[in-house]
């Protein structure tokens, strides 16, 4: 016979978390939505605020629910950076980079390729393809690229920037954006990705 036992309040708290910050996404994206000024940053907000809330349920999801949930999760990581880039090109300040609309194909159209097994086999026969775990590998990669390109931008927008109020918003966010994007990439997504360790976990 197998007993089960509850689980410890800690153990509890850790599965949590990843909901209570997909809400916080969640909440952040509907305000901004509500309260938007009249640009397209905010609705590049929206949409990353919802990714990555869903991205974050569907994570939790994959620990305890179906197979097709990590499938989703794996989906949704190579949208996660695009949109993340897109948005550091309309905020704090619009960025003046040449080709600008050429980079937004090549970055959108990565993911389509990436997640083209996906709409093939769908969310529960992709497990059942043999080269679908480097597919999951190349997304982490591609998102962990996608987010050390996030704190280029923001050090090219500070160097670059507009007016001095602005400099002193790029100045906090590539302080915070670039300790959190080069943390994660370098401790979670490249060691998952490269040697199916990561250093930390991800919660």
């Amino acid at each position: 016979n197998i007993d089960l036992i509850d689980p410890p309040a800690t153990e509890i708290v850790i599965r949590l978390v990843p909901l209570v910050i997909a809400m916080i996404f969640w909440g952040l994206g509907m305000a901004v939505q509500t309260f938007r000024p009249t640009d397209g940053a905010a609705d590049i907000f929206f949409a990353w605020c919802l990714g990555s809330a869903t991205t974050l349920t569907a994570g939790v999801a994959s620990y305890f629910g179906p197979l097709w949930a990590s499938s989703l999760f794996n989906s949704l990581l190579w949208l996660i950076g695009p949109l993340s880039v897109h948005f550091h090109l309309l905020f704090p300040q619009s960025n003046s980079l040449r080709k600008k609309r050429w980079l937004l194909l090549l970055l959108y159209g990565i993911p389509l390729i990436g997640v083209f097994p996906v709409m093939v086999y769908g969310l529960q026969g992709i497990n059942l393809l043999a080269k679908y775990p480097q597919v999951s590998a190349m997304g982490r990669v591609y998102l962990g690229v996608n987010l050390l390109a996030v704190v280029v931008l923001l050090f090219y927008n500070y160097r670059h920037a507009v007016t001095p109020g602005t400099r002193s918003k790029i100045r906090l966010l590539a302080l915070g954006g670039g300790i959190t994007g080069v943390s994660i990439v370098s401790m979670t997504i490249l060691p998952d990705a490269l040697f199916h360790q990561p250093i930390l976990p991800y919660y």
